[in-house]
């Protein structure tokens, strides 16, 4: 963060309000703000819908499954496992020895009172447990949902689309942004739709990581009609499937890129993927096996740090 703080500089701070258009005259292109909403409701909107009104590629399998993990944490503290639920480190825990308890329990009418049976519904020793899981997502996927979401237009016209962490309802809010009557396409001349802008997209960063919520279906990805698409995924799988309850319970963390979702990616770009921990081999071979285009391919080279892509506009 600090390598970008140094490059970007202090001064180069700004504020952007989603329908704005901002020319980048220097690189002859033209950045424009798709999100985040300023609708509460779609602000707040990070999960899909249900039923056929869903917008994601999340199948009922998959919310099953969801639905089943959480049921099971909640059993393992039926079970007294609470050790890995508990807020504090265990480097802060001090275990209360059996025959000390038993000893203060006799002679503390405050314990014998926490401890009786009928007083259970008093206590609140791991209710929290219940709760903090839906807390925590909430508080991220918020955050998700706040993300500066920008498409950079090219001066042959094609568009490079960069979401963010976008999730629902950041992607449903693109289709409400009216831009200045000024706000000419290179290509065509024709006023800038957030329809026309997927249309034309030709490289997708793909929103959060490859996650079941960051990439709408319907008004999203199947819009993305251009043949010579290609996507990025900034996504680790080996870190991902150790985050949230992954933590403690192997094959329980974060399952990036979601499945469904990269079957629909490999479709739409013929296989024109790089991702955080892709095979430079595999990639390269994609990209080789299938051209973006005859003439003018889009060009992949890996090094130890970053992908590049070169899209020649001669």
């Amino acid at each position: 963060m600090q390598m970008l703080k140094d490059k970007a500089g202090a001064d180069s701070t700004s504020y952007l309000e989603p329908g704005q258009v901002i020319d980048l005259d220097e690189f002859n292109i033209k950045a424009f703000v798709l999100g985040p909403p300023r609708d509460e409701v779609l602000l707040r909107k990070d999960t899909p819908s249900k039923g056929q009104a869903k917008e994601v590629y999340l199948t009922r399998l998959d919310a099953a499954a969801a639905a089943e993990r959480t049921v099971n944490a909640q059993l393992s503290l039926l079970a007294n496992r609470t050790d890995t639920v508990l807020p504090f480190s265990a480097v802060y825990q001090r275990p209360l020895k059996e025959k000390t308890r038993r000893k203060k329990a006799t002679k503390s009418g405050v314990r014998k009172l926490y401890d009786a049976p009928a007083e259970k519904w008093r206590r609140i020793d791991s209710d929290w447990t219940g709760s903090i899981e839906a807390l925590a997502l909430k508080m991220d996927s918020d955050t998700n949902n706040t993300s500066l979401a920008l498409a950079f237009e090219l001066p042959d016209g094609q568009v490079l689309l960069f979401p963010g962490d976008a999730q629902v309802g950041n992607w449903l809010s693109w289709n409400d942004q009216t831009y200045p009557p000024a706000a000419k396409t290179m290509s065509s001349g024709k006023p800038v739709t957030a329809e026309d802008l997927l249309r034309r997209t030709t490289f997708y960063k793909v929103g959060h990581h490859g996650s079941h919520n960051a990439t709408v279906k319907a008004l999203g990805l199947e819009r993305m009609v251009d043949p010579r698409l290609v996507a990025a995924i900034p996504v680790v799988e080996a870190v991902a499937a150790i985050q949230g309850k992954g933590r403690a319970e192997p094959g329980s963390g974060w399952r990036m890129p979601f499945e469904e979702l990269y079957k629909a990616l490999q479709e739409k770009t013929k296989g024109r993927i790089v991702q955080g921990d892709g095979n430079p081999t595999v990639e390269k071979r994609a990209f080789r096996n299938n051209p973006t285009s005859a003439k003018r391919p889009v060009k992949i080279e890996h090094s130890d740090l970053f992908v590049e892509m070169t899209f020649d506009l001669s």
